[in-house]
């Protein structure tokens, strides 16, 4: 029988002692390569080998954002310790972590560079008009768009949607009047499907206990990454 989702966030938080991996100190180094248990692949394949795809899909998820929290947190920590020591750059088993410092961007505001234009470069012919339609009206008119076969029609020449069918590829409404297609819109590609997960208080409470979970096995993982990758 496949487990529920409750009884799933009951294993996730659920405390262990399987990996028995010690807490990773600041300042020491440690061997791992000798620390006994199952590799990460073979726990996830024995968790979720049986259960349905979107059972898996939730948990993963509530996993992958749990582990993202992590990895921000220590990533902060890393950017602190860069901060005290003066570090560029990290060595670990797996490769250098690097600590990368992007130059302050300049904000232009277009305004006042027009305006400084003209009166600093008035010769230069550097200011062009630019022709478009207000963006409040643009918005307007697209909202009304709708895909009818391959042409896109302005919902508001169907009459706000009033019957009609299409006749030899022309859409005919219900008086006879023959529709033709906006000559400004096209039919984008079709977006993929996609799973979601959408606000609830089950999505709540996996995503509270994978954190949990993650929380306090976040450095027995870590370790078992670095052994599988050194």
């Amino acid at each position: 029988m496949t487990p529920s989702l409750r009884s799933l966030r009951k294993d996730i938080a659920a405390p262990t002692s399987e990996f028995g991996v010690p807490a990773l100190r600041i300042g020491r180094s440690m061997d791992t390569t000798t620390v006994s248990g199952a590799q990460p692949a073979e726990v996830t394949s024995t968790v979720f080998a049986d259960l349905r795809p979107a059972d898996r899909a939730v948990a993963l998820m509530a996993l992958v954002e749990a582990l993202k929290a992590e990895a921000d947190a220590a990533k902060v920590e890393a950017l602190r310790l860069a901060d005290l020591t003066g570090a560029k750059s990290f060595r670990t088993p797996m490769g250098t972590v690097s600590v990368t410092q992007k130059a302050t961007p300049v904000r232009v505001n277009e305004a006042k560079l027009v305006e400084w234009v003209k009166v600093n470069l008035a010769g230069e012919d550097m200011i062009e008009t630019v022709e478009q339609v207000k963006p409040w009206a643009a918005k307007m008119i697209t909202d009304r768009l709708v895909i009818i076969g391959g042409d896109v029609y302005d919902n508001a020449d169907l009459h706000g949607g009033s019957s009609f069918t299409v006749v030899d590829g022309i859409v005919v409404l219900e008086d006879g009047t023959a529709v033709e297609p906006v000559p400004f819109a096209t039919p984008g590609d079709a977006p993929d499907p996609y799973v979601s997960w959408p606000a609830s208080a089950d999505k709540r409470a996996a995503q509270a206990a994978a954190r949990a979970w993650v929380s306090g096995k976040s450095t027995e993982l870590a370790h078992r990454v670095l052994e599988a990758g050194s």
